[in-house]
């Protein structure tokens, strides 16, 4: 992974220094972003990790004609081991991103603005490092077309159709049986795989911006499961609300406040069969539960920005991630069903000190601490509830 990163910021570079030789003199500008960390984390579970995450951006946006703009980007990012803000997620996953993508901006007069893009992303897991890339059951491949359009004054309306591949999932019922992520290969091929359209709407006022999403995921093979743990003949259908607002406000002259809170529901029509052992065959271990991936989302953060001079800064930020499911009952601590509803609280408490180098370029020394609550005992193959710290430092250049 190493020699990939080296080898990426030298390519950047690179094509960097050649667009600026080329196009010096044509409406040509090269984009280049790069945000790089790396830290350790200890955990309450025992475990000691150190990761990096990189995010690199190379792309050019050129305008052939006024008032029409079009802006070319590749992108790679690496997430390494350490803390994750979803549940039942591994401290050692690692996952990378490869996502190209082309957009079209024109400006249809002073009031109105119309966005169109395709993208295409392909994403891997893998679960250590000894592991190659491309063998993840979840790694997948995205492909879209976004439309936006935009009026001053008015909420910017966007749509976006997309299909997701899981080339290496089986399906749902051979998942449940192992109870890992080994899923056997059945012969019929990927049952994850979806058409996604999700439709969106934003409104900014002076410095607040609320956003809505509705995200209608339409499965192409995989049908719901059935109380006696056949599959029946309605395709699975996942719907996401997304509401969220935030703003930026300054109080005084150095202290910058960018609070936010989201809400995110989900629904789902899916069932879940319960095995209490992997495989078993006997029916008193297996349990069928319906409604089991309908969840309510609260997500609270609010960021606090101190500036000592221009350059120098000290930020704060804590935030709380709550999560409950409709109908999913928690397990204890030997894999049985509970009466009650699993639900999971997370708390991150960020603080930091930033240095603006210059015009692109900022370092930043960074300590987290991270505590995720719920009342899942069962923690064979992921941890649910521990305590942890993170210290790192990131650099970030855009130009």
């Amino acid at each position: 992974m190493k020699k990939q990163i080296i080898m990426t910021v030298i390519l950047a570079a690179v094509v960097t220094g050649i667009l600026l030789v080329s196009f010096s003199e044509a409406r040509v500008v090269p984009y280049w972003s790069l945000e790089f960390s790396e830290g350790s984390s200890a955990s309450s579970t025992g475990s000691t990790l150190l990761g990096a995450d990189i995010i690199n951006d190379m792309g050019v946006i050129f305008k052939p004609f006024n008032k029409h703009t079009c802006f070319i980007l590749y992108e790679l990012k690496y997430s390494g081991p350490g803390f994750k803000r979803l549940e039942g997620r591994d401290f050692s996953e690692n996952s990378m991103d490869h996502m190209l993508f082309a957009q079209y901006q024109v400006a249809l007069s002073d009031r109105y603005l119309l966005r169109t893009r395709l993208s295409s992303m392909t994403e891997f897991f893998r679960s250590g490092t000894n592991e190659d890339w491309g063998g993840g059951t979840y790694d997948f491949l995205r492909s879209g077309v976004f439309v936006e359009f935009e009026a001053k004054g008015y909420p910017t309306v966007s749509i976006e159709m997309a299909t997701l591949l899981f080339p290496n999932y089986s399906d749902l019922l051979s998942e449940y049986q192992q109870g890992t992520g080994a899923v056997p290969d059945t012969g019929e091929g990927s049952k994850g795989d979806q058409s996604v359209t999700t439709i969106g709407t934003t409104y900014r006022y002076r410095k607040h911006k609320v956003s809505v999403k509705q995200g209608i995921n339409n499965y192409i093979k995989q049908t719901v499961v059935q109380p006696d743990g056949t599959y029946g003949s309605t395709k699975q259908a996942d719907n996401i609300l997304t509401v969220k607002y935030d703003t930026l406000q300054r109080l005084g002259s150095f202290l910058f406040v960018e609070p936010e809170i989201s809400l995110k529901t989900k629904t789902s029509n899916q069932n879940y069969m319960h095995y209490e052992v992997p495989g078993t065959t006997d029916v008193s271990k297996i349990h069928y539960v319906g409604n089991y991936y309908a969840y309510t989302q609260t997500s609270v953060g609010c960021r606090f920005d101190l500036y000592l001079t221009r350059s120098k800064s000290f930020f704060l930020k804590p935030e709380i991630i709550m999560k409950n499911y409709a109908d999913r009952p928690a397990l204890d601590a030997g894999n049985q069903l509970t009466n009650e509803k699993q639900n999971t609280t997370i708390t991150v408490m960020t603080v930091g000190y930033s240095v603006k180098w210059n015009k692109v370029s900022r370092w930043t020394l960074l300590y987290s601490n991270h505590s995720q609550s719920s009342n899942v005992k069962y923690e064979k193959y992921v941890p649910y509830t521990y305590t942890g710290t993170y210290i790192g430092m990131k650099f970030a250049f855009t130009y």
